[in-house]
């Protein structure tokens, strides 16, 4: 499978069971160590003086922030649960063109996630998501705090 065969998969399968994303035409640019998420400026996702509208902004930092987050091993194998405990978006300037959330994850942090939730069945972690405009000017900046934890066998 390809890389934009698996970005294409992923992406079906967040707007059939994340439907807020197709809503939103929220699309995955890239995915790997930088993640890229886009959202476009359009008449439905504009705020009141044209720009992407705040919701939107917080949820395509979400996707992206997400989609890093879950690219490893442990937390794909199905046996933990990954909740985003915190995202605090700072606004820099109004997004006024298509926008993308920017996520980077290393593979050391990947693996010290792995290493924690194998060791601790747990982990809390910090991610950084910049969010920039068409001219890859940064418009917000976001910091989502992520917990995962061992599922509980009796759900």
């Amino acid at each position: 499978m390809t890389d934009t065969d698996a970005i294409s998969s992923l992406q079906n399968w967040m707007h059939r069971e994340l439907p807020i994303y197709q809503h939103i035409g929220a699309t995955i640019e890239a995915l790997g160590e930088t993640v890229r998420c886009k959202v476009p400026l359009n008449q439905a996702n504009k705020n009141h003086f044209g720009a992407v509208h705040a919701a939107l902004q917080f949820a395509v930092c979400e996707m992206a922030g997400g989609l890093a987050v879950n690219q490893s091993v442990a937390l794909r194998s199905g046996k933990y649960l990954l909740v985003v405990k915190s995202l605090n978006l700072e606004f820099l300037k109004p997004a006024m063109s298509d926008i993308q959330a920017i996520a980077h994850i290393s593979r050391q942090q990947l693996t010290e996630i792995d290493h924690s939730l194998h060791r601790n069945g747990k982990v809390q972690f910090e991610l950084r998501i910049d969010l920039v405009d068409v001219g890859d000017i940064k418009v917000a900046t976001a910091t989502g705090v992520y917990y995962a934890s061992q599922k509980s066998t009796d759900r």
